[in-house]
């Protein structure tokens, strides 16, 4: 596959994984907007803040933003579908890293309170890509070993397709 067909599914997809439902009212002709015009066009924020490709090149997983949220949205390269997405609430998706194959691993940052930028509490959770199933894996309500601790994930482990490094904190 070349590099402009990528960046052209990678284009296409990522405009897939952002659309909002359409209405019947909207169906109708009363759209709204759909551009920015003038000075929006230049000040609007990113809709799409990181995105990585697994090593092999058969997945792509974006973040995308929405009403100030973060949301992960993951995409078969090869067929140019959304093969799953994750949307976790009242959290937002931070940094995130490939742990193999077929799964991605999340920290969560919560973005209430007073404070501008988004908070890292140690938790991390796993997602499938291929089905959008996933688990806490890391922090106080993983349900597996849970401890009261946070983590940041450092990265992955050579030839270990099921465990990732993560750097660790305890709450007390």
């Amino acid at each position: 596959m070349s590099l402009r067909s990528v960046l052209a599914a990678l284009a296409s997809s990522l405009a897939l994984v952002s659309c909002k439902h359409v209405g019947s009212a909207d169906r109708q002709g009363s759209l709204g907007a759909s551009e920015p015009r003038g000075i929006a066009a230049f000040t609007r924020h990113d809709r799409f803040v990181d995105a990585k490709i697994l090593p092999k090149g058969t997945y792509l997983a974006a973040i995308s933003v929405e009403g100030g949220r973060r949301s992960l949205g993951i995409i078969d390269l090869a067929n140019r579908k959304v093969a799953s997405g994750f949307r976790p609430a009242p959290q937002s998706v931070g940094d995130f890293y490939w742990a193999n194959d077929t799964r991605v691993v999340v920290e969560l940052w919560d973005e209430e309170g007073t404070l501008a930028a988004p908070v890292n509490h140690g938790e991390i959770y796993a997602v499938d890509a291929t089905g959008g199933r996933g688990e806490m894996i890391f922090g106080y309500r993983a349900t597996k070993d849970s401890e009261y601790a946070g983590g940041v994930i450092i990265g992955r482990l050579r030839g270990d397709q099921r465990r990732v490094l993560i750097q660790t904190a305890e709450f007390r």
